[in-house]
């Protein structure tokens, strides 16, 4: 594994001729914002891209320009010179993953989380970056400042969700002068915002039912809300539900519990002091101090258990250092 800056990363890109993009299964902003806004510089220096996602895309990210080209099926011969893995390690992408190691195409990782395990070819990894899309961006001038309004609308989609549009802790200046660079190009954040945040009748009420699901644990610090079964199969998205709980008062984490299958939960967790991360690690997940998850080989109910006896634990690490 070679670290490299995002001048060397650029120097990659340029050197390489036909170019293999992709990111995590369950594709958030982020991860389609920088995977979407890389393919076009890329195409705007005249070389040959394309992204897949091993997974459905919900529609409210129809928004972003070029998605319908995101591809699914794997070519029965590779071309590619190069795979560009975005947002996550390549063990994340799915499919993508075994087409790299049945081709042996070297990999550029690009990454802003902590826990990834650094074992790409060349890994360009940024924790201190509020999403992979502020590495792009940066990447991208590196390139030559290939911006037009498709790269900068992906490029700001990418840097604004993944700071709860300029809300979350992981918000620096330099988050904020990236993603104000994308309006000179003609991005328009207020119908990138709506267009995101859009919800079908039955995802609202889905959403209520899940407020009422809320319950409190850890002396009303942890706040864990779930969506069963029937919940999640209303719902084309229940991305943000994470949020739900995280305002309520004397909240420190929130966490959300989707049902996967009879016995796979998928956890979500935000927070305000405790670092969750550390959290998802030990259950074999990962993310940020801040934001982070897992997925639980447990029904809802045994996982909530779970999350309740990490989170406490945690906390009286954390009370115990103080």
């Amino acid at each position: 594994m070679i670290e490299v800056s995002s001048k060397e990363a650029a120097k990659l890109l340029k050197n390489a001729q036909c170019v293999m993009i992709t990111a995590h299964k369950n594709p958030d902003g982020d991860a389609l914002g920088s995977c979407l806004g890389l393919k076009r510089a890329l195409q705007n220096l005249g070389k040959k891209a394309d992204v897949y996602i091993d997974d459905h895309i919900v529609s409210n990210y129809q928004i972003l320009p070029g998605i319908e080209a995101i591809k699914q099926a794997y070519p029965t011969e590779c071309f590619y010179d190069l795979c560009v893995v975005l947002d996550c390690e390549v063990e994340r992408t799915g499919g993508s993953a075994a087409f790299v190691a049945q081709n042996h195409l070297p990999v550029l990782n690009i990454d802003h989380h902590e826990s990834n395990p650094k074992n790409a070819d060349y890994l360009l990894l940024e924790p201190h970056s509020a999403a992979t899309g502020e590495i792009v961006y940066n990447v991208i001038k590196e390139m030559g400042n290939l911006f037009d309004y498709e790269v900068a609308t992906a490029v700001y989609t990418a840097i604004a969700t993944d700071c709860g549009f300029f809300r979350y802790a992981n918000t620096k200046p330099s988050t904020m002068l990236a993603a104000a660079e994308m309006l000179n190009y003609g991005v328009q954040p207020h119908k990138i915002s709506e267009r995101l945040e859009e919800r079908s009748y039955e995802e609202l009420k889905a959403q209520a039912k899940i407020i009422e699901s809320i319950r409190l644990e850890g002396d009303g610090k942890i706040a864990l809300a779930m969506a069963d079964k029937a919940m999640v199969e209303s719902c084309e998205t229940t991305e943000g539900f994470v949020d739900i709980a995280r305002f309520l008062r004397g909240v420190d984490v929130s966490v959300f519990l989707k049902y996967v299958s009879e016995n796979m939960t998928r956890v979500s967790m935000r927070s305000k002091d405790t670092n969750v991360a550390a959290v998802a690690e030990s259950l074999g997940g990962g993310g940020h101090q801040r934001a982070a998850g897992c997925t639980l080989q447990e029904d809802l109910p045994a996982a909530a258990e779970v999350i309740v006896v990490a989170l406490k634990a945690a906390m009286e690490l954390d009370k115990n250092a103080d």
